[in-house]
């Protein structure tokens, strides 16, 4: 809010994910309220996505549930799209600007293709449209299926510029001219441990002659500027422990790939550990011993293996137990062609050679350790 303020900004746009769940605990809730009742903030509109869904369910985008639970309301300059269905608001103070958005109203997947039935902007006034959704062709793994569109659909439906919601990592669409028309912010701050690199929100700037009827007829300017939001960077290292035999080496190659990185007290890490260790030793690292290099560390230890002879089990007829386990395993491994199912017999390999051979299992070859 400190840095819309400063800026003087028209207007905040959330197109969605404001919560993450259709419940959010109070405190959150009402410091959200807080920042959007801080002197001097701007028209805010939001357009709740599946995440912050507005549904029966949910509770904090509607004032009366508020109220009654005696926390404090959304402000009268707050513009939150509580229907499915596309509807468009004034911008107060620029009367030339029309704001449109949509709520998701359930936090389920969807291939409802909602720019299909999005009502054609009119000439006389610039437009803006909020859209929490996927873009096709950037559906990340795992990833919810919501109002999906493509760059045609969007470009076609007619709208000066898009403020896009749902996708982490920034991205921008542009016209056949190379006008930038839409754009992804991305997450203000890293929400999982594979988004690396900068994240905040995006300043954007807009010009509009709008006595054309269509956009590609029009006198259109989009210019956006990445507003960094969170002095916390991600950062992905990889440190190869092969022959590293004690826990000061381990630290010390984890140290080095950290410095390499330019890594800071204020940052995080997820630290990529690979290489064949020597079998017994748990050469993992703790997170409080980084604490003077960064502010956390996540230890990817799924690729680091114990250094057995894998080999030697493939040689002869097997006899013991130890022998006949290994054998069946190397098997289902060399048939497996699922990269997926053939890590987990990876592992299921290491974990039953650590009990065969060590007389104990620890969780050491997913992730886990913080």
């Amino acid at each position: 809010m400190a840095e819309a303020t400063a800026r003087r900004v028209d207007a905040l746009l959330v197109p969605g994910d404001l919560f993450d769940g259709e419940e959010a605990d109070v405190e959150t809730v009402n410091r959200a309220v807080e920042c959007v009742r801080a002197a001097g903030c701007p028209p805010v509109f939001i357009a709740p996505g599946n995440h912050d869904c507005y549904s029966r369910a949910s509770t904090y985008y509607d004032n009366a549930k508020l109220a009654a639970r005696h926390q404090p309301v959304w402000p009268a300059h707050v513009h939150i799209f509580t229907s499915p269905e596309f509807a468009s608001a004034e911008l107060s103070g620029r009367p030339e600007v029309r704001v449109w958005g949509r709520c998701v109203d359930a936090n389920v997947e969807s291939d409802d293709r909602v720019l299909a039935r999005a009502p054609r902007p009119g000439p006389g006034l610039a437009h803006v449209l909020l859209l929490h959704g996927s873009r096709d062709g950037f559906l990340a793994p795992g990833k919810r299926l919501t109002a999906p569109f493509s760059d045609a659909e969007l470009l076609a439906a007619g709208f000066d510029y898009a403020a896009l919601g749902h996708y982490h990592e920034p991205a921008e669409v542009r016209d056949g001219r190379g006008r930038l028309r839409a754009a992804y912010a991305g997450s203000p701050a890293a929400l999982a441990r594979d988004e690396t690199g900068p994240h905040g929100a995006l300043l954007v700037r807009l010009t509009v002659d709008a006595s054309a009827a269509a956009p590609e007829a029009r006198g259109l300017a989009v210019e956006t500027e990445p507003v960094p939001l969170d002095e916390r960077r991600l950062l992905a290292v990889t440190a190869d422990l092969a022959g590293a035999g004690s826990p000061e080496a381990v630290r010390e190659r984890v140290l080095a790939a950290l410095a390499a990185a330019g890594a800071t007290p204020r940052d995080l890490a997820v630290a990529r550990l690979t290489g064949r260790v020597r079998p017994g030793v748990d050469l993992a690292p703790r997170a409080e011993d980084f604490a003077e290099r960064v502010w956390c560390l996540l230890a990817d230890v799924s690729e680091l293996r114990p250094d057995y002879d894998l080999e030697s089990y493939r040689r002869g007829e097997p006899r013991t137990t130890e022998e006949r386990f290994a054998r069946s395993l190397l098997a289902e491994i060399d048939d497996e062609r699922d990269p997926a199912r053939r890590a987990e017999l990876e592992s299921a390999l290491y974990y039953g050679l650590d009990a065969l051979k060590q007389g104990r299992v620890a969780p050491r070859y997913e992730w886990g350790l913080e």
